[in-house]
Formats: C-alpha cells, structure tokens, sequence
C-alpha cells in the first residue's frame, strides 16, 4: 500500500513460513504482520529494520511494548550500567582455543555437548569455546559441535571469565546473517 510519494503506508509481511503452499493460499491474515511506518520507528529507530515475529500476536505484544516504552536499548544500558565486552574472541585471542580433539581425544565420535560429555571435559579443566554459528534461535545444539576448547591454563589473566561462564549469557552480534 503506498503512501505519500511513493513511502510505505504499511508493510505486511511473514517470517518463518516452512510449508511454501501458504504463499499459494487465498487466507493469509493468520500469518501476515503489519508494520506501519511508526511501528518500525518505535521498533529499530533510525535503522528502519522489520523485527521478525513468528505469528501476529507475538507482535501485537512486543510492538505493543515497544511504543509504550520511553526507554530504548543503550539508555537502559547506561541506567543498569550494563558494559558489552567479549569473552573470549576467537579471532584476537586464537591463542586460547585449541583443537578439542588436541585436549581430549576421547571426545572424537561424541557430541561434547551432551551432559556427560561436558562433565567430563569440566572435571579435566576443559571448557567447550563456542563461536556464533555454533548457536541458532536460542538452540545451543544446532549444527554441529563446536570444535574448540580452553582450559584454566590458558585462560589466566582471564579467570572471571571462566567464572562468569556458568551463568546465562546475553550476547548480541554486530553483524548477523539471516539465520541469527
């Protein structure tokens, strides 16, 4: 639908459809999300980015809000004090992360991530490094294992990191694929 010179009134749009007959189907409403353009401003900002919602009442609630918040992401950082950092950069600090298969051979043939695995490595002082494509939608188990690991040795200097490992996590990526 277009707006004044030529802009967007509204967008609809659908985000992870698996069964490609629904693009064919006369009744779409169920799955179509509505963007306007103060939605998508309340939402991203000055980026204009569509967030992907899995069904229209997933984003009637967090547009809902959204526009209803007067506080955005870095304000909040500020107020909670909330520093980004990185824990372990596998590029910068190759160093610390070494072939799992150097460190516990045993761990060829197996998944080291399962529970008896992990507890295994742990009790050796080894700690699985994962990278960002070794996670999707939340799902730590998608694709395959990480492939390296760190141990207490390699990690000094670095010790609350190893600390700081057993709680959850917020992270966030500069650059995603459409897959993050």
């Amino acid at each position: 639908m277009a707006g004044p010179k030529g802009q967007a009134a509204e967008i609809r749009s659908a985000f992870y459809l698996h069964d490609y007959e629904w693009l064919f189907c006369e009744d779409k409403i169920d799955r179509l999300i509505m963007y306007t353009p103060e939605t998508i401003a309340s939402t991203t900002g000055n980026h204009l980015n569509l967030l992907e919602f899995r069904s229209p009442a997933d984003a009637d609630v967090a547009l809902r809000m959204y526009m209803n918040s007067d506080c955005n992401f870095g304000r909040l950082r500020k107020l909670l004090n909330i520093l980004p950092t990185e824990e372990l950069h596998t590029s910068k600090q190759r160093h610390r992360a070494l072939p799992l298969n150097d460190l516990a051979p045993w761990v060829q043939g197996h998944d080291p991530r399962s529970a008896g695995a992990l507890k295994k490595l742990a009790s050796e002082g080894i700690f699985l490094t994962c990278k960002g494509e070794d996670f999707h939608q939340y799902d730590d188990k998608w694709g395959s294992p990480p492939s390296r690991g760190t141990t207490t040795a390699l990690m000094e200097g670095k010790e609350l990191r190893l600390k700081a490992s057993c709680y959850y996590r917020l992270v966030f990526r500069r650059q995603a694929s459409s897959t993050n």
